[in-house]
């Protein structure tokens, strides 16, 4: 039955919504669906991907945000050959290059 599968049953601590275990991960059950309806319980959101492309937060300026975000791609687009240059020596310099920069 559900109730024996279920991951967060009677766990009134945990702040996730009821669900059980599959093999293609977490689904939701029906008391679940009703407390994510609810608002009772929720799942805690966060952003997977490139994380220069996450969205504007609202303690942010959006116009400087996208300002910065399109100098920094022509800076990068402009220079991509010195930085491939420094990523790839083999002394200090380089090594502080591959500390610093993202891999080409």
């Amino acid at each position: 039955s559900v109730s024996n599968e279920s991951m967060y049953l009677a766990d009134e601590d945990n702040p996730y919504p009821e669900c059980i275990e599959t093999d293609n991960g977490l689904k939701l059950t029906d008391t679940g669906r009703r407390q994510l309806i609810n608002r009772e319980k929720k799942f805690n959101n966060f952003y997977v991907g490139d994380p220069d492309l996450q969205p504007v937060r609202s303690n942010e300026n959006a116009t400087l945000v996208r300002i910065l975000f399109h100098f920094c791609s022509f800076i990068n687009s402009y220079f991509n050959n010195e930085f491939n240059t420094l990523y790839q020596r083999q002394d200090f310099v380089g090594h502080f290059a591959r500390v610093i920069l993202i891999s080409p």
